[in-house]
């Protein structure tokens, strides 16, 4: 089974890199599964019947494979809150259309025996810009509960083959470039650095830096323009 993982796509942004062309281009066939590693901004209106909204939703619907999104900070978590939550390989999620899925915190993704941590979320260094419930979630950055959720969960499960995630780990922060996140105190990074010091994992993907960058002596990647596929 083939998946690929993409960085950000802010709605109608970024969406040419999920493009049936793009993807064909780089690795000559379609995908099974596509995760989105955070912001992938649809729906983004209050407003059910958005036009935008409505034409990015159709437009991924036809795609020929699932879409799991593990959200960022750019979210309407308003409108996926409502969504019905359903399980999908394994994983809690929120389920906007037939074939996109929002996965929730602490959930375990595994496709054919390979297991994926997802942890969404990330604080919006521009939130002071912005307009709460209209362009701005207070839901987006991790909470205490979150943290007790994963202890839980890490009774069961020390080691995953991958972590997907749309912010980074705190001492990765150090090996980006040109981020302006750098003196932010975001508590979702504070604790992905508790996570990723418990558990075990083969690679860590992660976006929201809006640069394509592999870190952390090779184990992590950043994710903007480049696709990455794995084949499970």
């Amino acid at each position: 089974m083939k998946i690929i993982v993409s960085g950000d796509t802010h709605g109608n942004i970024d969406y040419y890199k999920l493009t049936n062309s793009s993807i064909m281009s780089q690795f000559g066939t379609l995908p099974d599964i596509v995760i989105v590693a955070g912001d992938f901004g649809v729906p983004w209106s209050n407003n059910n019947t958005d036009k935008q909204d409505e034409y990015l939703a159709r437009g991924y619907s036809e795609k020929p494979y699932k879409i799991l999104v593990i959200p960022g900070n750019h979210e309407n978590y308003d409108r996926i809150e409502k969504m019905p939550i359903t399980s999908i390989y394994g994983a809690k999620a929120n389920q906007f259309t037939e074939n996109i899925f929002f996965i929730q915190k602490n959930e375990v993704v595994t496709i054919n025996k390979s297991t994926f941590f997802c942890f969404g979320g990330a604080m919006s260094s521009d939130k002071m810009y912005r307009i709460p419930k209209i362009s701005w979630w207070s839901q987006e950055d991790a909470s205490y509960g979150d943290w007790i959720n994963f202890l839980e969960k890490f009774k069961n499960i020390q080691s995953v083959d991958y972590v997907i995630t749309h912010t980074c780990p705190e001492p990765w922060m150090k090996e980006l470039e040109f981020t302006h996140h750098i003196n932010d105190k975001c508590p979702t990074r504070e604790i992905l650095t508790s996570i990723e010091e418990k558990l075990a994992y083969r690679k860590w993907f992660f976006g929201h830096f809006h640069q394509d960058k592999i870190i952390n002596n090779g184990k992590a990647q950043c994710l903007y323009e480049t696709l990455i596929q794995i084949e499970v």
